[in-house]
């Protein structure tokens, strides 16, 4: 039997059993309270620097990791082109039974084919080196992920700081004090460092072809161009403006037609600005379908797996998200005596964070939270359960 600092585990038990016998058993109704909130505040740049530099490090060894890849496999197809025979199998990252083959063959092979040979086996040492040290310098990182199409840093922040257990208020208001990458080039590398209560994230270039400072550069230079096209279109409207306006001194035939032209234009401008509101209205608007998941598959709008079908459906209505973010769901409309479960698809939405839910009892209310992610997707199935 085992026994534990000298005394028997089936001796342990019994007590234990005895113990528990004769205490009385906890109200299993008292709820044990939630664990506190981890502290958490934006890190200062100074208590993140040595890590920054070590992620540059990280992306420079990555990049010269996979540089030294290729140069492997273009030796390798062409030694091939050449005339020399490798097995099937053979790339850039050689087994030990690989590089013992190629140093063999140096003996043999002509004078061209043993130099591109040599040039694999040393282009190999240094991969292999190189492979020590990332891996030495990625054991002292923090988290990373690489940016996908679409990615943006304060949202991949936002996740990092709710999967270590901040609410989704703290972390929104955390990550709105930083000053975080815009949009995300993919192939982006964003990091994310979280101890003490301190939080950090950074981006570096990662695979991309080009660093966060140039392409920060790059929407400088575009937000540049736009500002003096406009000035441009803009003293060129001054311009006509005036000669408009020496024409009118010019006679009182002038100014009578003057005036008829800038009446045109004041009602041309204000029809412009109602169709520009009707279309802002419009952009601001989506649509949203309810039903039951039994009602909305009918309807072929979803699917058993809550797969989004149709991005419209006859049934659906519209929420203009400039006036109101709730929309109200009457259960009993839709067959049932309470609603226990609502579900938004597409399935992109995180509840509690994009949107909230309230129930009460056949009534829901949804709460949309972040509204320009769902202008974005313009269509939403709210399903009853």
């Amino acid at each position: 039997m085992t026994r534990i600092n000298g005394t028997s585990l089936g001796a342990i038990l019994v007590m234990a059993g005895l113990v528990g016998a004769c205490s009385t058993p906890p109200d299993s109704t008292t709820a044990a309270p939630p664990p506190p909130e981890p502290e958490v505040a934006a890190a200062s740049d100074a208590s993140v620097a040595p890590l920054t530099d070590l992620a540059a490090e990280f992306d420079k060894l990555d990049s010269q990791q996979r540089t030294t890849n290729q140069q492997i496999a273009d030796l390798l197809a062409r030694y091939q082109k050449r005339g020399g025979t490798l097995p099937p199998g053979f790339g850039a990252d050689l087994t030990d039974e690989q590089r013992a083959m190629l140093a063999e063959r140096i003996k043999t092979e002509k004078a061209g084919l043993r130099t591109l040979l040599q040039d694999i086996i040393d282009r190999d040492k240094a991969l292999t080196e190189l492979r020590a040290q990332r891996t030495n310098v990625e054991g002292r990182l923090p988290e990373h992920v690489d940016a996908k199409e679409g990615d943006r840093h304060d949202r991949i922040a936002m996740n990092f700081l709710i999967a270590k257990g901040v609410s989704a208020a703290k972390a929104y208001e955390i990550v709105s004090q930083m000053n975080l990458e815009d949009a995300l080039v993919p192939g982006f590398r964003v990091w994310t460092h979280y101890a003490n209560g301190q939080f950090g994230t950074w981006v570096t270039t990662g695979v991309a072809g080009i660093t966060p400072q140039q392409h920060r550069v790059r929407l400088t230079e575009m937000l540049r161009t736009e500002r003096d096209e406009a000035l441009s279109s803009l003293e060129k409207t001054r311009a006509d403006l005036a000669d408009v306006q020496a024409i009118a001194r010019a006679s009182e035939d002038a100014r009578t037609t003057a005036e008829s032209e800038r009446d045109a234009v004041m009602k041309a401008a204000e029809e412009a600005q109602a169709e520009n509101q009707r279309r802002a209205a419009a952009e601001s608007t989506i649509r949203f379908v309810v039903g039951s998941k039994k009602e909305l598959q009918n309807q072929k709008v979803i699917d058993g797996r809550f797969r989004l079908l149709a991005v419209d459906s006859p049934s659906a209505q519209p929420l203009n998200l400039t006036s109101t973010s709730d929309v109200s769901v009457d259960g009993s409309a839709h067959g049932m005596k309470r609603v226990k479960k609502v579900t938004l698809v597409p399935q992109v939405f995180t509840a509690g964070v994009d949107y909230q839910i309230a129930l009460d009892g056949p009534f829901a209310q949804v709460k949309i939270l972040q509204r320009d992610k769902f202008m974005i997707n313009r269509f939403v199935a709210v399903v009853l359960e």
